[in-house]
């Protein structure tokens, strides 16, 4: 898998459904499993993007007034 947005999108995917399973896994299984996932997400990561990466703050207020 080469280094895009989508391959990185189905990382974070792969750890989500890692945790919703979290119930059905063994400590050690879940253990290596995430090692995987964190291995391969900075893999991807650190690799050469074929289109820029848009980084979007999750809070965001917008224009805001001064108290004064």
């Amino acid at each position: 898998m080469k280094s895009s947005p989508e391959a990185i999108r189905e990382a974070h995917n792969a750890w989500t459904e890692m945790e919703n399973r979290r119930l059905k896994m063994l400590a050690s299984d879940q253990s290596y499993f995430a090692k995987y996932l964190i291995d391969r997400r900075n893999t991807l990561y650190a690799g050469k993007q074929t289109r820029p990466r848009v980084l979007v703050s999750s809070f965001d207020p917008g224009l805001t007034n001064s108290p004064e």
